[in-house]
């Protein structure tokens, strides 16, 4: 699976694909014998590597790698627009980072305008020239953490420098990152809280990435994983069923303002208006070990249809599911009264998704 196959799937699936490139900084800084660190006057090649890349993406078939792109299967440019320099340089490495990020910048900017450029740090201001122009399109941060649900409230204000975020790798486990860590229902109640901030702080986010996508039952070297599989069949861990559920199934297309008081509940709210539909969306986790019944209040909805749909995912923090129970841990639908005021209760351990329709 190399970059061909990565442009057809994205391509494929209408969606648009992010390239990472070298920032001329390895994971290993401290490498002395192979560079692990370029040196400033040894970094043309490294240049000229990613616009060989990018004439190979977008160039037309009358240019050298553009003909080869062609002669693979594929005429037609990818029309790559979006790139990123290097990855999780924002901690030990910025001060390199800084001024290698500048050189790769401004070359790919003057020969391809079109780009946008991530820089994968937050405290640009600290190595960047202030006369740089346009220095980023969006920041790049990455968490991985045994219980995301401390970062609900992570987003609600950002450096304006940043212009928006994109936090490309998130994953968490209370066992930890690495090896065959499956994920529970634990887990993905924390990736809920998590995914709820940055939705209701939609604004400031450009997107958000599950950091481990697959993995290979008893062969794991960089859990926890959403989908795992053995040779003939596989499961999807309760992260899965929550994001697909919650993000994906339901995915408003404008974000609603909200109060809340509840006491052991998270919370975001949307508007669906997509395909015909004229819904509201209540997005609630709800983390403790005790239901709560709150008092939902939709003001300036209209008439709301009283026929409301629910989709539930619950279970003990522990559960798992596996290739032996692969549906343990699975939403549930169901039916409620909903109005323009209206009372329900969230289960303890539960991520809920409401969906209200109204007419203006």
């Amino acid at each position: 699976f190399g970059l061909d196959e990565y442009l057809q799937l994205c391509e494929d699936l209408g969606a648009e694909p992010v390239y990472v490139t070298s920032a001329g900084i390895s994971e290993n800084p401290g490498d002395k014998k192979w560079f692990g660190i370029c040196p400033l006057d040894k970094m043309q090649p490294i240049i000229d590597d990613i616009l060989d890349l990018l004439e190979y993406c977008k160039g037309p078939t009358s240019t050298t790698w553009g003909a080869k792109r062609a002669a693979n299967g594929h005429p037609a440019p990818y029309n790559l627009k979006y790139i990123e320099i290097g990855n999780e340089n924002g901690e030990g490495t910025l001060r390199e980072y800084g001024p290698r990020y500048v050189m790769i910048h401004d070359t790919l900017l003057a020969r391809y305008p079109d780009l946008k450029i991530m820089f994968n740090a937050l405290r640009q201001k600290d190595v960047l020239p202030p006369t740089m122009r346009n220095p980023v399109d969006f920041v790049d941060q990455h968490f991985y953490q045994k219980d995301l649900s401390g970062l609900y409230d992570r987003f609600n204000t950002i450096d304006p420098a940043w212009k928006k975020v994109c936090v490309a790798e998130y994953a968490s486990s209370i066992h930890g990152n690495g090896g065959n860590v499956i994920g529970n229902f634990g887990d993905a109640l924390g990736d809920a809280v998590f995914m709820l901030g940055c939705e209701k702080n939609s604004e400031r986010m450009w997107w958000t990435g599950y950091g481990n996508y697959a993995g290979l039952v008893g062969h794991g070297n960089f859990g926890p994983c959403i989908v795992w599989n053995d040779a003939v069949s596989n499961f999807a861990s309760p992260s899965y069923y929550m994001q697909k559920m919650a993000f994906s199934d339901n995915q408003g297309t404008r974000v609603l303002p909200f109060t809340q008081n509840s006491a052991r509940c998270f919370w975001s709210a949307s508007e669906d208006t997509a395909s015909g539909r004229n819904d509201i969306l209540l997005k609630v986790a709800n983390k403790s070990d005790a239901s709560e019944e709150v008092n939902i209040t939709l003001k300036g909805a209209g008439k709301v249809n009283s026929a409301g749909r629910s989709i539930t995912l619950t279970g003990a923090p522990e559960d798992e599911n596996s290739i032996a129970n692969p549906t343990k841990v699975i939403p549930s639908t169901g039916k409620f009264v909903a109005g323009a005021s209206f009372k329900y209760r969230f289960p303890a351990y539960s991520v809920t998704v409401l969906r209200i329709g109204f007419s203006k």
